[in-house]
């Protein structure tokens, strides 16, 4: 859909997203962002999906699922449901406890209806039948059949069979009807029936609330894995997450990286397996169990004299006001496994730590006071790709934002920029920390190199790595590749470069743009691939986003960039 050569060329709009060739970061951001999308997408086919409820919504037309806080009856937080027709409910069985499932293994707990007075025959009697044979039915009683075809005969016997199955339930006074192995409910909300029925999938408490964590649950042979995602962009989670699986070890494993981890802390109780986990800013990670439960998992935790893990509910019960969130304790430090005899700590505030595991053995773990950090000053020489944007090299005494410069050159440049430095490194290795570079802000995307060892884009926040392996004693060398986003170099062309040519039409009435809209004609230099006759003029847009008194994007390397020693455990 990107014809010519002309940047940032065709674009839709609002309609879509500009993910094509043309874009700033499609050469080393966009890799790194479709690498981590398809190790997303790859475990997200695999496998069943777990839900608890069945929302069989009817064979109307027009028709729709719904969001779960839409649907009438609100599937509560911690449970996931599935939508379906008749077709798919006739080919719905119950299992000896109650479940429904469907041929190719997937299977629920409850079946929702739909809030509507009719339903065709076909329906009601495949009810009938799952609710004769174990399964829970919420939803109201249907009154009559859709259509015009023998109405009434219809309706009578949809009633009479409707009557067998709900019984006296007026949804006030009375809300449940049992009838054969099953039962009918119809008045308390999900959030009521679900947990007399089974714990939530997946829980948690943190000091954000219950409203920023979300997931997703599918199960591939014997091993479950929950997609764990930081709504908040801004923040980092800490929380203690709970997981309806028992007996099998938790591991960490992180899209954007491929790493992973098994975190040391963990506890299992009443069908359930609770731990602590901390996500960066809009972070996420698969919890996968997949393992047996080994001995050497740690069960109960102190700081000093504090109980960190497992947290005591009862008492921050007690302390929670009313109205807010319940605030876990002091976070524990995730400790994760490096072998048998040792553990590895990836987050922990100083203190002396004592352990205890699932077998009773007890272990201390003491986290040092961390180092002051050292912050890498500069000067900083930065390159810019040559071309009709004039300036090419430039030395910054200190980090600034591209927009903050004088030069128009440097104010509205859109693209990649190489930054390097030098700095002086003196503090002897040990094998008990690991030296970490953080670049601090970045506007948008940065790549990583430090004495010649690449370390990979970085397209989220933190900015930051482990760089214990190419560090060195005395003088070393860091290069850093910053690419920002097209509105600067769109805003500096309107306002500096002006084409006169370019006519766009008024943006539609319903979309809320401050500025144009599509071009009316594309220009013959754009079709030929050819250069802007504009002396200056780099861009060409198909749709007016940005005009000349737009405001302008935070670019570059930000910082501070800062080295910090960072204790991995003993």
């Amino acid at each position: 859909m990107q014809p010519w050569d002309a940047k940032p060329g065709m674009t839709f709009g609002a309609y879509g997203i500009n993910f094509e060739r043309t874009q700033t970061w499609w050469e080393n951001g966009g890799k790194a962002w479709c690498d981590y999308l398809t190790r997303c997408q790859a475990m997200l086919i695999s496998g069943l999906f777990i839900a608890d409820v069945l929302h069989y919504i009817g064979d109307d037309a027009p028709n729709f699922l719904g969001f779960r806080e839409d649907i009438w009856n609100p599937i509560p937080a911690g449970y996931d449901y599935d939508g379906c027709n008749l077709e798919i409910l006739q080919r719905l069985e119950v299992t000896t406890d109650g479940r429904l499932v469907l041929p190719h293994g997937m299977s629920y707990r409850l079946l929702l209806l739909p809030e509507r007075e009719h339903m065709t025959l076909n329906a009601l009697r495949k009810i009938e039948k799952l609710v004769r044979d174990g399964a829970t039915i919420v939803g109201p009683r249907p009154i009559r059949t859709p259509g015009l075809t023998d109405y009434q005969q219809n309706d009578e016997t949809l009633r009479a069979l409707a009557k067998k199955i709900w019984g006296k339930i007026n949804g006030k006074t009375i809300t449940e009807n049992k009838y054969g192995k099953g039962r009918v409910i119809y008045g308390p909300s999900l959030d009521e029936i679900l947990p007399q029925m089974l714990p939530p999938d997946f829980d948690y408490s943190s000091e954000q609330g219950n409203e920023i964590l979300r997931y997703i649950h599918r199960k591939a042979g014997d091993a479950d894995f929950y997609f764990v995602a930081n709504g908040n962009e801004t923040k980092a989670v800490e929380a203690f997450v709970r997981f309806r699986v028992v007996g099998k070890a938790p591991e960490l494993w992180d899209p954007s990286t491929r790493t992973v981890i098994k975190p040391a802390i963990y506890s299992e109780k009443d069908g359930i397996t609770e731990m602590p986990l901390r996500l960066d800013p809009a972070g996420s990670v698969f919890v996968v169990f997949r393992e047996p439960t080994g001995p050497h998992a740690i069960s109960s935790v102190s700081r000093n004299t504090e109980l960190l893990f497992p947290p005591d509910w009862n008492r921050l019960n007690e302390e929670k006001l009313p109205g807010s969130a319940i605030a876990p304790p002091s976070f524990s430090p995730l400790l994760h496994f490096i072998s048998e005899s040792g553990l590895r700590v990836d987050h922990g505030e100083p203190g002396e730590y004592h352990l205890t595991s699932a077998t009773g053995k007890a272990s201390v773990l003491t986290i040092p006071v961390a180092g002051n950090a050292v912050v890498i000053q500069g000067p900083w020489d930065v390159v810019f790709p040559s071309g009709r944007q004039t300036i090419e090299r430039l030395t910054l005494p200190k980090l600034i934002c591209w927009t903050e410069s004088e030069n128009d050159s440097v104010k509205y440049f859109s693209g990649t920029a190489t930054y390097t430095t030098t700095f002086e490194w003196s503090k002897p290795r040990s094998e008990k920390e690991a030296i970490w570079l953080d670049l601090g802000e970045v506007k948008n995307i940065a790549e990583v190199k430090l004495n010649g060892v690449d370390f990979g884009v970085f397209w989220k926040t933190p900015y930051a790595v482990n760089v214990s392996r190419a560090i060195e004693t005395g003088t070393n060398e860091l290069e850093i590749r910053i690419t920002n986003l097209w509105p600067n170099r769109l805003i500096g062309d309107e306002k500096l470069y002006p084409d006169p040519s370019l006519h766009y039409a008024p943006a539609p009435r319903n979309i809320d743009w401050t500025v144009g809209g599509a071009v009316r004609s594309i220009p013959e230099w754009v079709k030929s691939n050819g250069s802007c006759p504009i002396i200056g003029r780099t861009t060409f847009v198909a749709y007016q986003f940005y005009g000349p008194d737009s405001p302008l994007l935070p670019s570059g390397l930000l910082g501070p960039v800062k080295l910090y020693l960072k204790f991995i455990g003993q």
